[in-house]
């Protein structure tokens, strides 16, 4: 039985696909989130720019509460 306190795991999902000149600031404000427990997916749909290398960056550099998965679609 779950505690009526605890809260549910939420999932904020960032989608990318060439979009280096916004990417980073999507990220990062995703990343500053305050609700917990959070899941936040960071996807790039195959970019062919450094979208998916910045997502990579600020994912490895990380180091917050949230659960964080990082996807690359081919």
């Amino acid at each position: 039985m779950q505690n009526p306190t605890d809260k549910p795991l939420l999932t904020l999902m960032v989608c990318g696909y060439n979009q280096e000149n916004f990417i980073r600031e999507a990220v990062e404000g995703a990343l500053v989130q305050t609700y917990s427990p959070l899941q936040i997916i960071l996807s790039d749909d195959y970019s062919s720019d450094q979208t998916f290398e910045i997502m990579r960056e600020l994912a490895d550099s990380y180091r917050g509460p949230h659960l964080i998965v990082l996807n690359r679609n081919a």
